[in-house]
C-alpha cells in the first residue's frame, strides 16, 4: 500500500511516496514541467554555529557575498539566481542550462542576471561553489536534527538516501559529469568535490561516538553508504525484484554499523589495504 507523508526539507515541503523501501521526493514547490526551473524560493533558516557547524563550509567561497558599495539586495538576487540555476541542472541538465534558461527561471532579464554573472562560465563557477556549500549545510541540517546516540548511524543511512534525491545532489551529478570530459569545467569542479568529501568525514567525526570512530574501518563504512546510495540513484539500474533488493540493500548498509561481527573483516579488509599501499 502506498503511504504519502509530508517532511520539511530544505525550507522545502516534500511529499514521500513509499512504495517499499525506496523513498521518492516530489517538491511542491518545485517545478519539474515545462521550462520553468524554480517557482518559488521560500528561503533557508539560518545555521547556527555549534558541534554541528562545518569547518569546511566556512572555508568554502560564497558567490553570494556582497562586495563594497553592494545593496544588501544584490544577495538576495544572486541567490534567487542560482537556485534557479540550481533547478535548471536538476532537471534539463548541465549543457541546457544557459543565461537565458536561468534568468527567466530566476524571474529577470538576461541583462540583469550577467551584471552578477558576466558570462555562463562565471555563472557556473558560482553554482559549483554556492551547491557545495549547500550540501554540506544539508549535512549540518540533519545532523543537527538527529539524537547523537547508538542509533546516529543507521538514522544517518535514511537521511543521507534523502540527500542523494534533492534536486542539490542532481545538479551536482550534473557538473561532475559534465567535468569528466571539460578541462576546464574540471579545473573548477575538483575543488568543491574535495571540499564536500571532506566535510562529510569532518561531520561524521563530530557526530559518531568514539568507540564508533574506532571501529576498524570507519572511513570504509562510509564510504560504502555514500556510493552505494549515489550509485543506486543515479543509475536507477535495479528493474526486476526492486522492493526487495532495495530492502536487501539497504537492510546491508545499516549492518556495516550494528553488527560486531563484521569488525573482524574491516579490519582484515583495512590492514591489507595498507599493507598494498
Amino acid at each position: 500500500m502506498t503511504s504519502d507523508l509530508n517532511a520539511r526539507i530544505e525550507g522545502r515541503v516534500w511529499t514521500w511516496r513509499d512504495p517499499g523501501p525506496l523513498a521518492q521526493f516530489r517538491d511542491s514547490q518545485y517545478s519539474i514541467s515545462g521550462v520553468q526551473c524554480l517557482t518559488d524560493y521560500p528561503g533557508r533558516r539560518p545555521l547556527s554555529a555549534g558541534i554541528t557547524d562545518s569547518k569546511t563550509r566556512h572555508e568554502l567561497p560564497d558567490p553570494t557575498e556582497l562586495v563594497e558599495g553592494e545593496f544588501a539586495k544584490s544577495k538576495t538576487t544572486r541567490t534567487r539566481i542560482l537556485e534557479a540555476a540550481i533547478g535548471c541542472l536538476a532537471e534539463t541538465g548541465y549543457s541546457a542550462t544557459s543565461t537565458n534558461s536561468v534568468a527567466t527561471a530566476a524571474g529577470i532579464t538576461r541583462a540583469a542576471l550577467l551584471y552578477h554573472f558576466p558570462s555562463r562560465g562565471a555563472l557556473i563557477e558560482a553554482v559549483i561553489q554556492y551547491v557545495t556549500r549547500r550540501r554540506v549545510e544539508m549535512q549540518e541540517e540533519y545532523a543537527r536534527e538527529l539524537p547523537r546516540d547508538e542509533q546516529y548511524p543507521v538514522r544517518a543511512i535514511d537521511r543521507l538516501w534523502e540527500q542523494v534525491n534533492s534536486r542539490e545532489f542532481w545538479a551536482f551529478t550534473e557538473l561532475s559529469v559534465a567535468a569528466r570530459t571539460s578541462k576546464n569545467l574540471a579545473r573548477m569542479f575538483k575543488p568543491a568535490m574535495e571540499a564536500f568529501d571532506r566535510s562529510r568525514r569532518e561531520m561524521a567525526l563530530k557526530l559518531a561516538q568514539p568507540h564508533i570512530i574506532n571501529e576498524p574501518g570507519f572511513d570504509l563504512r562510509w564510504d560504502i553508504s555514500r556510493f552505494l546510495m549515489e550509485g543506486l540513484a543515479q543509475q536507477d539500474g535495479i528493474t526486476f525484484n526492486r522492493e526487495q533488493r532495495v530492502r536487501e540493500l539497504f537492510g546491508f548498509l545499516k549492518l556495516l554499523y550494528t553488527d560486531k561481527r563484521l569488525d573482524a573483516v574491516f579490519a582484515h579488509v583495512v590492514q591489507g589495504g595498507q599493507k598494498d599501499a
